[in-house]
């Protein structure tokens, strides 16, 4: 289905039975691109999609041209386009939006943000690449990438192999570009390209460079790897001194509550005991010992008399 872009907005301030009409209050879909850059006869999928109003129509279009794109396949919430074979003129950048109809009018979304369709061209020289200084390198160095291609006016871009992510963008209005990587990390090794594109043409690029690859000396290398292991040996041994501790004081808890155990039973049978007074068969009188007092009873003195002996004679 080719709808003329124009006629979506023909309606916008005018009321009739039949009018199109963008709504103030729907939002504008969300969109995606995959991948950002494709070579020349290749596929790329757009993809659109809204968390509201399921069944909704979605349409795909490019900024400078009239025609608008139904989409390939559609699910509750979310429509695909994808272009095959793909071709110079279709390069460009690209919105998404989608509408329904209901009794009255025909009502249409804001458009979505915008995605880049970019195209390398076989026919664009590739760039050459070179780093300065050469590698390999120490970690925290300061290295120069430098991209030249052929004219003047070019924009290059430069990414990491096996990424989508382009790292760093330079526009000169000459045939190079340079690219300063600071204070060079592990996680910058690895191969890198670049591309360019001259100014008329924003969305068609050039064959990527050969890649070049950023690499770390070896004793860089092997001080990463001594530094993680003394790092993770200093916080095993923090975890060590620290469980030792803790079971350090908690035995010394238990050895306190160990001591004070009998000598609080002790005292509680001692409280619980009649503090009458106990005596054996000699009528000795033992006190009794408690955690309040002590008290010790005395038997009354008896009167004692004169002792008697017996003699006897022994007989020669």
């Amino acid at each position: 289905m080719w709808i003329p872009l124009s006629l979506l907005f023909v309606g916008c301030w005018t009321a009739g039975p039949r009018g199109m009409v963008t709504g103030q209050s729907y939002p504008k879909p969300s969109v995606s691109v995959s991948p950002e850059v494709v070579t020349l006869g290749g596929k790329v999928t757009v993809r659109c999609s809204t968390t509201m109003y399921p069944g909704a129509k979605f349409f795909l279009q490019r900024s400078d041209s009239y025609v608008m794109l139904t989409p390939n396949t559609t699910k509750k919430y979310e429509a695909e386009f994808i272009i095959s074979n793909i071709q110079i003129s279709d390069a460009g950048i690209y919105y998404c939006w989608y509408g329904f109809q209901d009794s009255s009018a025909t009502w249409y979304s804001h458009a979505s943000d915008a995605v880049h369709i970019n195209v390398t061209d076989p026919g664009m020289p590739e760039p050459s690449i070179k780093v300065n200084p050469r590698g390999p390198y120490d970690v925290g160095s300061n290295i120069t990438i430098v991209c030249e291609g052929q004219g003047t006016g070019l924009s290059f871009f430069l990414r990491k192999v096996d990424t989508r992510e382009i790292l760093q963008v330079e526009a000169r209005p000459t045939a190079k570009a340079i690219f300063r990587f600071s204070l060079v990390k592990m996680k910058d090794v690895g191969r890198y390209i670049c591309q360019y594109h001259h100014k008329s043409r924003p969305f068609v690029w050039s064959m990527q460079s050969d890649p070049m690859e950023l690499v770390l000396k070896d004793n860089s290398m092997t001080t990463i790897i001594w530094a993680s292991g003394a790092a993770g040996l200093l916080l095993a041994l923090f975890l060590l001194m620290l469980v030792l501790l803790l079971c350090k004081k908690r035995k010394k808890r238990s050895t306190v509550n160990e001591g004070i155990q009998p000598m609080n039973r002790l005292l509680e049978q001692n409280a619980g005991t009649d503090h009458s007074d106990r005596e054996d068969h000699d009528g000795v009188t033992y006190a009794v010992l408690s955690q309040h007092s002590v008290k010790i009873k005395k038997p009354p003195s008896q009167p004692t008399g004169p002792e008697s002996c017996i003699y006897a004679s022994v007989a020669k």
